[in-house]
């Protein structure tokens, strides 16, 4: 989707111009099965921890990047952000490689 803004309604005058990516999903259980755009889905997922072991809870792009790039060479297509939302950039990576993502919500209840 693009949105463009333009100077007194003149397309040769460009003030600002937005993007984003949109896609459409249907989602189905049916006969016991997941099933996303009428395809059958099998859930292989992992639980990621927003955490650098040498920066705490900063973490890089490059290594969101990384743990998705181990995810997927290990044939995972999920993957549950644990106990608390990520970076919006890592959201983005995963749409960018195909990974189901779970964002859990930060409702600890035990």
């Amino acid at each position: 989707l693009v949105l463009a803004l333009y100077k007194d309604g003149e397309c040769s005058h460009v003030l600002q111009v937005e993007s984003c990516r949109v896609g459409f999903r249907t989602v189905d259980i049916i006969d016991g099965t997941l099933t996303i755009n009428g395809e059958a889905v099998t859930i292989c997922g992992v639980n990621r921890h927003d955490h650098d072991p040498d920066s705490g809870k900063v973490v890089s792009l490059e290594l969101m990047m990384r743990d998705i790039e181990l995810m997927k060479s290990n044939n995972f297509n999920a993957v549950r952000t644990s106990h608390y939302p990520n970076a919006s950039e890592f959201y983005a990576l995963c749409d960018y490689y195909g990974l189901y993502c779970c964002n859990e919500a930060n409702q600890e209840v035990h």
